[in-house]
């Protein structure tokens, strides 16, 4: 297998690519071997408090998906924003905010800062959603009381 060497001043990882990855701890090494010295990641993702939630009950908050759940849910449909819906077997992971930052910081990657949102990149709930002032997607219900977005900024070491 070829084993690319270049190095570089970002790794950008966002808006729904952690539910994707099977290995947390592989994803973070990766980085590191990516991440130029003086170079950082910024990731934007979905909070893991909001993964918790049927989406289909939304605003009313079920627990559907158990944040400290280590198998992953299989489901026979995708589509969204990557494809028209179609029949297809994929499975997606929980990750905690916990092992999003142990990930990172076994892999040598500091985290300069964290930050929680209430707001999400994406729509939802078209009948229970509303654009913020800054293009974002709400529950007016929940503004400034949960979060459903994170970011952080993190270095090597």
């Amino acid at each position: 297998m070829e084993k690319h060497n270049e190095k570089y001043d970002i790794v950008y990882t966002t808006e729904g690519v952690l539910c994707w990855l099977p290995d947390l701890y592989l994803w973070a090494r990766n980085i590191r071997h990516l991440l130029a010295e003086d170079g950082f990641l910024y990731l934007l993702d979905g909070h893991p408090f909001f993964m918790v939630w049927d989406e289909d009950k939304l605003p009313e908050l079920v627990v559907k998906y158990p944040y400290f759940s280590k198998s992953a849910d299989a489901d026979e449909w995708i589509g969204g924003y990557a494809c028209e819906p179609r029949k297809a077997t994929n499975y997606s992971w929980m990750y905690s905010v916990g092992e999003i930052v142990n990930a990172l910081s076994q892999a040598g990657i500091h985290i300069e800062w964290f930050h929680e949102f209430d707001w999400l990149y994406f729509q939802e709930s078209a009948e229970k959603q509303v654009k913020d002032a800054n293009g974002n997607w709400v529950y007016p219900e929940y503004k400034d009381k949960l979060p459903f977005t994170f970011s952080l900024k993190a270095t090597i070491r």
